[in-house]
């Protein structure tokens, strides 16, 4: 006699379970940093469809096989906020089983709005294992100031979510992301939902200025967020590992120069980071400032040599120069060592991408283009195209290689200060055709067998173009 499926141990049965759950593929956190500009949600509920499907398969795979792993979707169905096609079979066993959570229901009306904030605090009651939580969109927002502070309140977000988020506590939450567009919301829903969260590893949100106020202080503001009013040092901090901030634009003074402060800032609070990115996006969605990096070759005649390059049996063959991140005055730069001695970034630290804009001294090679003319200028473009095509590819070769080179050289040298560093990226801005497209070229540390530290930087960027950025 064959065997069969249910001849198997229970043991080997609950191994295939965790291959059939799709859940166990996707990892903690699923969002992505701000540049990558994506809406694609990871949590869905037909993730766990085919666990579900196995299990109802007999009762032996249904005792044998844990239920977990499940997604749940708040939406709006009918006028309420409910799991949707899931609401009326969410049984006791399928909430517990429930692990990441999306809120999804964004409403035309205020008034509608402030109840949906009551609905989401009593979907929201019965999930006590949630692992991560990701708020795409919220009900539409109403700010106004507050008497003390002057700053906007979420209305209906305090009037109802308030006491929801003191008296609950999801101590198995670990992942959060705030992805609405409304600024003041952004930074409103982690000061709410904090506090219920002791565990949270996992954090994005947009770090936003208050609409109403003349001069705002980040610093002043991240650190409240975390800490509270009343904090001590008894009470500690979150243990975040990973933090994607993204930064608000501004020609005010006191909001761009404190780029810096706020990095300085971050690894301050959070000794135990692992993966830092931080980005700022201009009101037209365009990637606005970062940490500027400048390259130039060493001129001095003979090789620049330091105690660590000694050490590591290299030369520096290229001189850098960041702005000053203190208080973004170019007129006195710093080194690389300057600037990580400055921000202090924790031992712990692996991904550092606070948006390194290198600028190689080089320009980045033109591609010739079809004119769009007579058909006599066509033919002339097409006679020259081949010629132009190979010396365009000899350019654009040379200019990478060069950069490459710095990169390297770079990287290399922020792993001498920051050993626990493995990987990271540099940012390249586009060519005047496309000056608003942006590349960005990951490196990463590697060991070889002799056990020399080596830098590999990619041989194709990541672009980040307009074209891709209005199409979000």
């Amino acid at each position: 006699m064959s065997t069969s499926l249910l001849d198997l141990s229970d043991e080997v049965l609950q191994l295939i379970s965790q291959y059939v759950n799709q859940d166990d593929s996707i990892p903690i956190p699923s969002f992505a940093p701000h540049w990558k500009l994506t809406t694609n949600i990871q949590i869905a509920t037909a993730t766990s469809r085919d666990i579900r499907a196995f299990r109802a398969t007999c009762r032996r795979l249904r005792n044998a096989c844990t239920l977990k792993g499940l997604h749940v979707v708040l939406v709006r169905t009918n006028g309420t906020i409910s799991a949707g096609r899931w609401d009326d079979s969410l049984a006791g066993d399928m909430r517990k089983a429930t692990s990441r959570i999306c809120i999804d229901v964004p409403t035309s009306s205020l008034e509608s709005g402030l109840q949906t904030w009551s609905d989401c605090a009593s979907c929201l009651e019965v999930f006590s294992n949630i692992e991560e939580m990701i708020i795409k969109k919220g009900p539409r927002c109403h700010h106004i100031p507050n008497d003390q502070t002057h700053t906007p309140v979420t209305q209906g977000f305090s009037r109802y979510m308030q006491p929801w988020s003191t008296q609950s506590s999801f101590d198995q939450l670990t992942s959060l992301s705030v992805e609405v567009d409304c600024p003041d919301c952004s930074f409103g829903f982690p000061t709410f939902f904090l506090p219920s969260f002791p565990k949270l590893k996992h954090l994005k949100f947009y770090l936003s200025p208050s609409s109403n106020t003349t001069s705002w202080d980040p610093s002043k503001d991240f650190r409240l967020l975390f800490e509270g009013p009343e904090s001590s040092e008894e009470q500690g901090c979150l243990e975040l590992e990973t933090l994607y901030l993204r930064y608000p634009w501004s020609s005010r003074g006191n909001i761009w120069k404190n780029w810096g402060k706020i990095i300085k800032e971050s690894f301050s609070l959070f000794q135990h980071l692992r993966d830092f990115q931080i980005t700022a996006f201009n009101d037209k969605r365009e990637l606005a400032f970062g940490t500027y990096l400048i390259c130039s070759r060493d001129e001095t005649g003979k090789p620049n040599l330091d105690a660590k390059s000694v050490e590591k049996g290299r030369g520096k063959e290229w001189k850098f120069e960041v702005m000053n991140l203190e208080d973004g005055d170019w007129r006195n730069s710093w080194s690389l060592e300057q600037m990580m001695t400055y921000l202090s970034p924790p031992q712990t630290l692996k991904l550092f991408d606070p948006v390194i804009v290198i600028q190689p001294g080089e320009s980045r090679p033109h591609h010739l283009t079809s004119p769009k003319g007579t058909s006599h200028q066509k033919s002339v473009y097409h006679d020259t195209h081949s010629y132009e095509e190979t010396r365009y590819d000899s350019l654009l070769k040379k200019y990478e290689s060069l950069l490459k080179r710095q990169m390297t050289a770079a990287a290399e040298e922020l792993i001498d200060l920051v050993p626990s560093f493995e990987e990271g990226a540099f940012w390249e801005r586009g060519t005047e055709i496309s000056y608003d497209d942006w590349y960005r070229w990951t490196w990463a540390k590697v060991v070889d067998d002799n056990g020399e530290v080596k830098v590999q930087v990619v041989d194709k960027p990541f672009v980040l173009s307009k074209k891709s950025i209005k199409a979000e």
